[in-house]
């Protein structure tokens, strides 16, 4: 049995159901600047919806599994453990 946290449960449930909301995601947040995504990737996933649906797939196993060949960029996840740290010491 696997227990995921309230974050990842958001996460499953747009990428399975809206995928409107997977695509503003994408297009529209620090996504495509945190993951080393092919610039042909990009492209197919803008103008195809079942391209999209596949890579939000692929990414959600990736997130939730840490299965896959996605690839977090090494300054994206500095930030990330810099934004932990920050949060840890002020509790």
């Amino acid at each position: 049995m696997v227990e995921f946290s309230q974050k990842s449960l958001d996460l499953f449930y747009m990428v399975s159901s809206n995928l409107d909301s997977f695509r503003k995601f994408v297009f529209e947040s620090n996504f495509l600047n945190a993951y080393e995504i092919e610039p042909e990737v990009v492209k197919r996933i803008k103008e195809d919806d079942i391209e999209l649906l596949k890579f939000s797939l692929s990414w959600l196993r990736f997130t939730m599994y840490g299965e896959g060949d996605f690839k977090v960029r090494e300054d994206a996840r500095k930030q990330a453990k810099e934004r932990l740290l920050l949060k840890e010491k002020n509790r």
